[in-house]
């Protein structure tokens, strides 16, 4: 099986060689999808905060997204960050969600540096 790629550095997409795979529809499922790859939300069960690990989003072993392994190379130095390019979420815009978009500018800034 091809792998697929959810690119959310440049204009997000998701790729496959052998497939067309399904695309998220609109900005706020794109905005969603890079929220659970680059957050360190904790999971609310029962009103209370469960102790486990940080909600991320965890693929299927022949998936992968380029914003995993850019965060991913910068600790392990497997991959090199120079293939990954484009901005995070790049042409998107949430002005209509300032809290949202003041994290997405604050992860943009941290990506590039």
């Amino acid at each position: 099986m091809a792998e697929t790629w959810i690119r959310l550095l440049g204009p997000p997409r998701i790729e496959s060689a052998d497939i067309t795979p399904p695309q998220p529809r609109g900005r706020k499922a794109w905005a969603v999808l890079a929220y659970l790859a680059l957050s360190e939300l904790r999971r609310t069960i029962g009103g209370a905060a469960n102790a486990g690990d940080p909600l991320r989003l965890e693929l299927p072993a022949t998936w992968h997204c380029d914003v995993l392994e850019l965060v991913d190379s910068a600790t392990s130095h497997d991959a090199d960050p120079r293939t990954f390019d484009g901005q995070l979420l790049e042409g998107l815009t949430f002005a209509d969600s300032p809290v949202f978009d003041s994290w997405l500018a604050d992860q943009r800034y941290r990506l590039d540096n």
